[in-house]
């Protein structure tokens, strides 16, 4: 896979080859996933600084620390711990793609194939404020602000 030298996302989720400009490949898109999963678990971002630059050197040098204050099973901490890897060469994902993260023992029990072929639930289209329809036509705004009439 070719590697790109980009630098765009959001600066806490940011991989440590973005940050060096070593070249990167997908193997972002899984520490993006470990950074994702600790914030759901934790309620914040594990290697966030007060600048910018102190967030670049925590995710470069700061070890992760899974605070025993928030109850977080094994199977959890340690698929983080693997999409968190530095080198993107032993990071999980980064060889055996999605195959490799949906058989780790955190998503025992996953039903791959029903959570692929699920219809996402049906959402009620969004409730329009006093710039109603803003980009929308005026019979195309009104047709959407009078379906939630209902709503009230």
């Amino acid at each position: 896979m070719r590697a790109s030298n980009s630098f765009v996302g959001t600066e806490e989720y940011i991989a440590p080859e973005i940050i060096t400009g070593a070249g990167h490949t997908s193997a972002v898109d899984w520490w993006a996933l470990g950074i994702l999963l600790y914030e759901m678990l934790y309620g914040y971002t594990p290697f966030r600084g007060k600048t910018r630059q102190r967030t670049f050197a925590n995710i470069l040098h700061k070890d992760i620390r899974f605070p025993a204050s928030v109850s977080v099973s094994l199977p959890a901490r340690q698929l983080i711990y693997r999409l968190l890897h530095r080198d993107p060469a032993n990071r999980m994902g980064s060889y055996e793609g999605s195959n490799e993260i949906k058989q780790h023992p955190f998503f025992r029990g996953i039903n791959w194939a029903l959570v692929r072929g699920t219809a996402p639930p049906k959402m009620d289209a969004p409730l329009f404020s006093d710039d109603v329809g803003k980009g929308m036509g005026d019979a195309a705004a009104t047709a959407a602000a009078d379906n939630h009439t209902d709503m009230f």
